[in-house]
């Protein structure tokens, strides 16, 4: 043993067939016959082990075979757990008269329980043999088990892999009984030669640059072999975005004994276009206008890992969003991203909102990153400037950001979680408008901001993923303007509302989604979201409309698409009724 590192025909058949799948699983719960388990003369197992190891749900115990299968599943199960000879007889089976059930009568003999009392091991170093020995001495005068034993010996290979030799191994040579009950065995290791990675082959990569996969693997030439690195690999790969699969990495020497690692890939598109655009035509005084929706998301352009993005939105005749942003990844070969982004909001006829945005990420691990961030903007109050609305103002940030991620998709993911947190201190200097800045009125206002968000999910069933998800914002500082709070509310955060329908200085929403896997990138999800808003702006108005707890339910589906993972729910607010509920959509996408 060996253990290594017509177009009616057809409608008319489908729908018969669709009835006897529906049927027959029914007809078969209510025709199973009911079987009851007693066994005697089992000591060191419980009553429940034995009925757990029978299986009884998978048998036809009116078949011949029934009893033979029995029998043997109890005796493999004894074997695993240390009793090598056990008997098992069975006594009776009994029917009652119209079969629906039945008792089975059981004599188990467990044996005695094998201990492994020594091992005999050859290694070519002693300084190997006394690692090994050490490492297998909590399994000596202990019950043997299998399982446990070859686990062991799997993570000294872990262990030994991790130090550079990839193709240790051990061989059993040979396992000896005395007594029923003591058990001796006689291995030998083979560490192998150490290895270096002198060569890093990629294939599959069309588009995408070798350096981008070496740089995101973090593994140079010349390294010594770890395991770790190596099986960090597919997962460090998928979390680019890039691939559609990454195989599991292999290692070989070739024929002038050099060390290659060999990591094959599988793209995919990176780059998608989304963009509705409708008119409204004009209406009385009111003239026509355009709105819509318009995205692109360029990435990895050119094969580099560098991203382009543009946004641009407009939800009604006064109000509209603007974003382009750009990437450029590991600036002088180190695991640093710049990004840059502009962006300007249209606020109805209050105010216009710019904002110039730098930041600097360093990539401390594949899933820990730490950014700095500087942006400067300024307000502009717009409409009847005659009545104050906001002040016209410009303001400068300087931040600190903060993310753990390990989760082992970005889109679907199955399990791992996510912690992120930022801190953000502004200082805000009032340019006017002149007439209702009063003279003794600070020119500049300090503001802090601090946010958090967390995620974790868990597969508790095959195809069933459990996703839970925590976000909380605040804005501290004296004489703070509608222009600086929080908007909240739609697709992306509390679904059952209309988009950017709250706003604060102290939000928080709280997604919860059952998920059902229908392939690996397609689920349907049912969905309860939480939202809370305290309004200080409203609060000194005495407005009772300050602060507010509210949820939003319902069902939706995410899928993929040619352009990225579509997403689309229907979601209904606290105290809406059917016909009051909402459709949520929109591309999942990331830059």
């Amino acid at each position: 043993m060996i253990l290594r590192g017509t177009d009616k025909t057809r409608f008319s058949s489908g729908l018969k067939l669709l009835l006897v799948l529906l049927i027959f699983p029914a007809i078969t719960l209510y025709a199973q016959t009911k079987v009851s388990l007693k066994i005697s003369g089992g000591k060191n197992f419980t009553q429940s082990d034995f009925r757990k190891w029978a299986n009884l749900s998978t048998l036809n115990i009116k078949s011949e075979s029934a009893a033979d299968s029995i029998k043997k599943r109890i005796i493999l199960n004894l074997k695993e757990n240390g009793c090598f000879f056990p008997s098992v007889k069975i006594d009776s089976l009994k029917f009652d008269k119209d079969s629906a059930s039945a008792q089975i009568y059981l004599n188990v003999n467990e044996g005695k329980t094998a201990y492994l009392t020594s091992i005999v091991l050859t290694a070519p170093d002693s300084l190997d043999s006394a690692f090994v020995y050490s490492r297998l001495s909590e399994t000596v005068n202990a019950v043997f088990i299998p399982k446990l034993f070859e686990a062991e010996l799997n993570g000294i290979l872990d262990e030994y892999g991790e130090r550079g030799f990839p193709f240790a191994q051990f061989r059993i040579l040979n396992i000896s009984f005395s007594d029923s009950d003591k058990v001796r065995i006689y291995l030998k290791f083979e560490p192998g030669v150490p290895a270096v990675i002198d060569k890093i082959e990629i294939s599959g990569n069309d588009k995408t640059k070798d350096y981008v996969i070496e740089r995101n693997i973090r593994i140079k030439r010349g390294e010594k072999y770890s395991e770790s690195k190596i099986k960090r690999i597919p997962e460090a790969l998928k979390r680019l975005d890039f691939f559609k699969s990454v195989s599991k990495p292999e290692f070989y020497f070739d024929s002038r004994k050099r060390g290659v690692l060999s990591v094959k890939v599988v793209e995919k598109s990176t780059n998608y276009f989304d963009g509705i655009v409708g008119y409204i035509p004009k209406a009385g005084k009111r003239n026509g206008y355009f709105t819509g929706s318009v995205k692109i998301n360029l990435r990895n352009l050119f094969g580099t890992e560098r991203a382009f993005g543009f946004k641009w939105e407009k939800t009604d005749e006064r109000s509209q969003y603007f974003e382009v942003g750009y990437l450029e990844p590991w600036i002088f070969g180190l695991p640093v991203n710049v990004s840059g982004k502009i962006t300007q909001k249209t606020q109805d006829t209050t105010y216009i909102k710019r904002n110039y945005s730098l930041k600097l990420n360093y990539l401390a691990t594949e899933n820990l990153s730490a950014g700095l961030v500087y942006s400067y903007g300024e307000t502009i109050p717009t409409g009847d400037t005659s009545k104050f609305t906001v002040y016209h103002s410009s303001f400068s940030t300087s931040g600190l950001e903060f993310l753990y991620d390990n989760r082992d998709d970005y889109y679907v993911p199955t399990k791992g979680f996510y912690v992120s947190l930022g801190f953000r201190f502004s200082r805000k200097t009032i340019l006017g408008p002149a007439k209702f800045v009063s003279p003794g009125k600070p020119g500049n206002e300090n503001y802090f901001k601090g946010e958090a968000a967390a995620g974790i999910y868990l597969s508790p069933f095959s195809r069933n993923v459990i996703a839970l998800a925590f976000h909380y914002k605040e804005i501290k500082g004296t004489n703070l303007e509608v222009s600086d709070l929080y908007r909240f509310g739609g697709t992306n955060t509390l679904r059952g509302f209309r988009f950017e329908q709250f706003l604060g200085n102290k939000i928080g929403w709280t997604n919860f989604e059952y998920r059902y896997l229908l392939s690996a990138d397609t689920y349907g999800f049912l969905f309860l979201d939480g939202g809370y808003y305290y309004n200080s702006i409203l609060k000194n108005e005495n407005n009772s409309d300050c602060r507010k707890l509210t949820y939003g339910y319902g069902l939706g589906l995410n899928f993929a698409t040619g352009l990225g993972n579509m997403k689309i729910s229907f979601a209904l607010g606290e105290g809406d009724s059917f016909s009051e509920g909402k459709i949520h959509f929109g591309i999942v996408n990331r830059f």
